[in-house]
């Protein structure tokens, strides 16, 4: 009954998926969804779920960068209609429901912009959040 409930995606795919951030300079925070989440260059396992997922890169003496994380269609989320096309829309809409439809961008990379007047500081350590 499972495999009548459930789409190839969400059965093939973990729950995060690893997303490479980096900064121009680096040390700025990374925050996914407003919870600080790491130093750039950093990796940080990202959960799958259904929506948008925000991020920001924020450093001392710099404007602090929001952006949305881009997704696009997986390729297991076919496999609902190549490997069971009788049932292909409960499994896309599972997969839809699940997060695990898409996937995100490998890697963002920011170029931070100096706030004008603003003197450098000393970097931010993970101790600091």
């Amino acid at each position: 009954m499972a495999a009548l409930t459930s789409g190839c995606a969400t059965i093939t795919k973990s729950e995060s998926q690893p997303v490479a951030f980096s900064s121009e300079p680096q040390g700025a925070i990374v925050s996914i969804n407003g919870v600080p989440s790491g130093i750039t260059p950093v990796t940080i396992m990202i959960e799958r779920k259904y929506g948008d997922q925000m991020g920001a890169m924020a450093l001392d003496g710099y404007q602090t960068e929001q952006f949305k994380l881009q997704k696009h269609v997986a390729g297991m989320t076919f496999g609902n209609i190549i490997f069971n096309p009788a049932i292909a829309v409960i499994g896309v809409g599972v997969d839809v429901a699940t997060g695990k439809a898409t996937n995100y961008q490998e890697s963002v990379q920011v170029k931070l912009i100096p706030v004008p007047g603003k003197p450098d500081v000393a970097k931010t350590t993970m101790k600091d959040l």
